[in-house]
């Protein structure tokens, strides 16, 4: 428990960092960007969701490496939600989340897929769910009921 207490105190901390870093402009020098290897990245994302969930079932189909030029603590983060993300909405009742990550190449370009066996947004609230909809918009404001 010390040690998950420490791993997410550690994760909370470099979304710190990763946020200052964008909100003082960081990320327009060249030097923030260094080559990354995501394949890599993904395997230690994927080790780090099933220490937090064990029982979960994490398959992966990835290169051994796929070093690429990025911002490494914005795509640990990004990777880590995505995973994040399949584990807590992923499951069906009573089962564990079953989750496949993929990580290739599609005309030049890196693509990472995170796939669960979740329910997914009814279609009926598909609108709701996409960009420029207005979704945050139906939270009620804090104080407001």
């Amino acid at each position: 428990m010390l040690g998950d207490l420490q791993t997410e105190h550690a994760r909370l901390l470099g979304l710190l960092t990763a946020l200052r870093s964008l909100a003082q402009g960081d990320l327009v020098q060249a030097d923030a960007f260094t080559r990354v290897d995501l394949a890599e990245l993904v395997e230690s994302a994927v080790a780090d969701a099933h220490r937090l969930q064990p029982q979960a079932a994490v398959a992966v189909s990835a290169p051994a490496s796929m070093p690429l030029p990025g911002w490494e603590p914005g795509l640990r983060i990004m990777v880590a939600n995505l995973l994040t993300n399949a584990l807590v909405h992923g499951t069906r009742p009573g089962q564990p989340a079953r989750i496949t990550v993929a990580l290739g190449w599609e005309g030049g370009q890196a693509v990472l897929t995170v796939d669960d066996t979740g329910p997914g947004i009814p279609p009926t609230s598909g609108r709701r769910c996409s960009p420029g909809s207005g979704a945050a918009r139906t939270a009620p404001a804090p104080g407001s009921a």
